[in-house]
């Protein structure tokens, strides 16, 4: 099976932490992608993903919604391998 050329496709929702915390977070993603040789990313969490037909659902939804306050605890990662014979 063929790799997929096309990195960006589909649609998701993230929620992203303030300044603040964005700092301190990408400086663990940063030591985790140096450690995994995988490439760093934005800090956020995904709340939807792969609603192709979210958009009017999501609009309706935003209007309504107060900022969410959450408390990190605990910082996960998953590695997902490729393996070769």
């Amino acid at each position: 099976m063929e790799p997929s050329t096309d990195l960006v496709s589909g649609f998701s929702v993230w929620a992203v932490p303030e300044a603040a915390t964005a700092q301190e977070l990408s400086g663990i993603i940063k030591e985790y992608a140096e450690r995994l040789q995988t490439p760093a990313f934005l800090p956020h969490m995904t709340v939807l993903s792969g609603a192709a037909e979210a958009t009017d659902k999501l609009a309706e939804l935003a209007a309504s919604l107060h900022p969410l306050d959450v408390e990190i605890q605990t910082v996960t990662i998953k590695v997902k391998a490729e393996l070769r014979s």
